[in-house]
């Protein structure tokens, strides 16, 4: 979601890409009589895993954002259960979840895993493999020495020394690589009707959004997932927001509707690049409105 200090105001683009996350390109097309916008956005990918415990089958997983890792037998497809390693030399690794950014560390030494979107160079929040067998391993602090496991049944990931882990199966885990999806084509159709709308192509893996000016959307606030709103001049700030989400090829868009007021006409621009893989796009349409996309990469 696009935070409040983003508004709906002419910026420049802010040239500052996180590297490896997103590539662009974007052409613009003027129909007679409308303003028909195309915006063109290349996608990348990421390897994604689960990590799962020997002696329970449980994984990690942060869905209820205590602060902390949880544990579950089934997950799903859950974005907060799939993580991602970042190296940081001789061995060790951060680890990422992809729902939120955040990093598994133990700096403030609460006797679990904590979480942190910014952890710096912290040998808390770095991370060793123990091969064991059958493919499983320990997974060691760099700071503490420490290792990962679940012998208490807490609910959540402990931390012990080296030595009373031993053998122990709770102190074992596994990488499961996320499989991708099958790719699909998928089309948002916006509800005003017309040449409005998101589509999303699997065999150029860039999505499309296309919408003309002039339009009127509807005013419920109870939307579906796969439908989306447009709001022309007459939506005010105290009216609540459009917002759906879709979810194509582990690639997670948001697009919403936002109020917009002003006297002159804004020409369709990138706000920004925000750290952490989230792209947001804004889209001013002829003082009638600002359609708004956050294309997610984690």
């Amino acid at each position: 979601m696009v935070s409040n200090r983003h508004k709906c105001l002419p910026r420049k683009l802010h040239n500052h890409i996180k590297k490896g996350y997103i590539m662009k390109t974007i052409s613009k097309f003027v129909a007679i009589g409308t303003i028909l916008m195309l915006f063109t956005l290349t996608l990348s990918a990421e390897d994604y895993f689960r990590i799962k415990n020997r002696w329970t089958g449980q994984y990690l997983h942060i869905e209820h954002k205590k602060g902390h890792a949880e544990l579950a037998r089934k997950v799903g497809g859950w974005h907060s259960a799939q993580w991602t390693k970042e190296n940081s030399g001789n061995g060790y690794f951060r680890i990422k979840n992809r729902w939120t950014g955040q990093y598994l560390h133990i700096e403030h030494k609460k006797g679990h895993l904590e979480l942190g979107k910014t952890v710096g160079d912290w040998w808390s929040a770095q991370w060793k493999k123990e091969n064991v067998a059958k493919g499983y391993f320990r997974i060691s602090n760099k700071w503490t020495k420490q290792y990962m496991h679940i012998e208490g049944k807490l609910g959540h990931v402990q931390l012990n020394k080296t030595g009373p882990t031993g053998g122990w199966w709770s102190s074992q885990w596994k990488f499961e690589k996320v499989r991708k999806a099958t790719p699909t084509n998928y089309t948002l159709k916006c509800l005003a009707g017309g040449n409005m709308g998101l589509h999303y192509s699997a065999a150029s893996k860039k999505v499309t959004i296309n919408f003309s000016a002039g339009a009127t959307g509807t005013r419920d606030g109870n939307l579906q997932r796969g439908q989306c709103s447009w709001v022309d001049r007459r939506l005010r700030g105290n009216e609540p927001k459009k917002i759906c989400q879709l979810n194509v090829n582990d690639v997670i868009m948001k697009v919403r509707a936002n109020s917009y007021a002003s006297s002159s006409r804004k020409a369709p621009y990138i706000s920004k690049i925000k750290q952490g893989g989230t792209f947001s796009l804004k889209v001013h349409n002829d003082n009638r409105g600002c359609m708004v996309v956050d294309k997610v990469l984690r």
